[in-house]
């Protein structure tokens, strides 16, 4: 409750330290969902970039053939080089 004035005259409040903006502490960040899931990578493209090589797969091929955008494209493309890398470690040719 806010004190009253007497005859007409503003009421007297206590001082009190000003509190600035800056002395507020930082709210605490919104806590963020786990986000989109990603798309899972498929074994049969992981195939195709296989039989004709990572590499020899463009994108415009991999958009024209497999309806892969870039991202997906990128991702199975160093998934397939890793795939490789670890077939010739396992074989000892690496």
């Amino acid at each position: 409750r806010l004190p009253r004035g007497n005859n007409g005259e503003p009421p007297e409040f206590d001082d009190s330290d000003i509190l600035d903006v800056d002395q507020l502490p930082e709210p605490e960040p919104e806590p963020r969902g786990p986000g989109r899931p990603t798309t899972p990578i498929d074994p049969y493209v992981i195939g195709y970039y296989d039989a004709l090589g990572p590499d020899n797969v463009s994108k415009s091929r991999a958009k024209e053939v497999l309806d892969l955008g870039w991202d997906l494209h990128v991702r199975h493309r160093e998934f397939t080089k890793k795939m490789a890398l670890a077939r010739k470690a396992i074989r000892g040719n690496g």
